[in-house]
């Protein structure tokens, strides 16, 4: 009777370690079916804070450079940072400019994307930004009235980093600098937010509250371009250099999605 037992016990033993390998292949299968979307995170810097230089002939010409580098991705769409709701008339000014009837003018959005949409021959582009209207200025408050050195010296310290990473590549051309920016070494990180979520109380975490809004808006920058995307596409993503760290982490983490740095791209040869 006990051998027989054991004869049962390894021969159901058998049967659910095949189940099991069969489930996994399956799922494994199931997995595999989803051809994975490339994801090209190119974090800029606002053209509109140095409109002169870049509507000027030296600016353009780095301009130029900077699409050459980044066309042989060969992004099937081109997501902006943008509100959804801003996207028909973008795309109304993007078909005039293709008609030649509209200036572009000195924002990345326009500069960036329309030009690189046109050499592609894309239809249209895509508005994934999603305004939280984030204001961290009640949490600066409770800091100061609370004494909360430390935090604000956090903040302070971060800040000046930031500052100094831009500084310290701003005499380089356009796709030089943003080949600095988009290095994993040279993301801002969240430090600077952290410090802000640290602002408050136990009772009345404020900062934290507040911050929620930067997570929040990333967050749905990355599902509204997720949604927008499909199986084996080449996406670009157009967007402040300051979105960098969240967005990588997004789409690394996600399924279905492997990230394209753009640095190999930005260091090709300069445009002659």
């Amino acid at each position: 009777m006990y051998t027989k037992k054991i004869l049962i016990l390894a021969t159901v033993f058998l049967i659910l370690s095949q189940l099991s390998m069969l489930n996994a292949q399956n799922n494994e299968d199931e997995v595999e079916k989803y051809d994975p979307v490339q994801v090209m995170i190119l974090g800029t810097i606002h053209l509109s804070g140095n409109s002169d230089f870049y509507l000027s002939d030296k600016g353009q010409q780095q301009i130029m450079d900077l699409l050459d580098k980044i066309e042989a991705f060969q992004p099937d769409k081109i997501m902006l940072e943008m509100p959804p709701s801003y996207e028909a008339k973008f795309n109304a000014l993007y078909d005039a400019y293709r008609d030649g009837t509209h200036e572009i003018t000195a924002n990345e959005r326009q500069q960036y994307g329309m030009r690189l949409a046109n050499r592609l021959g894309h239809e249209r582009l895509y508005g994934v930004d999603y305004s939280n209207f984030l204001d961290y200025r009640p949490a600066l408050a409770i800091a100061e009235e609370l004494d909360l050195q430390r935090q604000m010296d956090e903040r302070r310290i971060a800040g000046a980093a930031i500052r100094d990473l831009y500084e310290r590549y701003s005499d380089l051309p356009l796709s030089g600098l943003l080949a600095e920016l988009n290095k994993p070494e040279n993301f801002q990180g969240s430090s600077i937010y952290l410090s802000i979520a640290q602002m408050g109380t136990v009772e009345d975490p404020q900062g934290a509250i507040q911050m929620m809004d930067w997570w929040e808006r990333n967050m749905v920058m990355f599902a509204r371009t997720a949604l927008y995307s499909e199986p084996g596409d080449r996406i670009l993503f157009i967007v402040g250099y300051g979105h960098n760290t969240l967005l990588n982490q997004f789409f690394e983490e996600a399924d279905h999605f492997n990230v394209v740095s753009p640095v190999p791209f930005l260091e090709g040869a300069e445009r002659e």
